[in-house]
């Protein structure tokens, strides 16, 4: 996940293909959702408030929840 913090794209790699990608704000509310097949994602963030959000990436056989920050 990176960069961070970011103001425009929001770039996530990883080892397992993703099957969907959650943003959510610090109250948990999902401000943003992908549902996809790849290794790969780039994320426009542009048009979210600044502040820290967290990105639940679903894969497989697990979950896993990464934090990023817009400017």
């Amino acid at each position: 996940l990176h960069p961070s913090p970011t103001c425009g794209i929001l770039h996530i790699t990883s080892s397992e293909r993703i099957s969907d990608v959650q943003v959510m704000d610090l109250t948990g509310r999902t401000v943003m959702a992908r549902t996809m097949n790849d290794e790969r994602l780039a994320l426009n963030v542009e048009e979210l408030p600044a502040g820290r959000y967290f990105v639940r990436l679903r894969s497989a056989g697990s979950v896993g929840v990464r934090s990023f920050v817009r400017e």
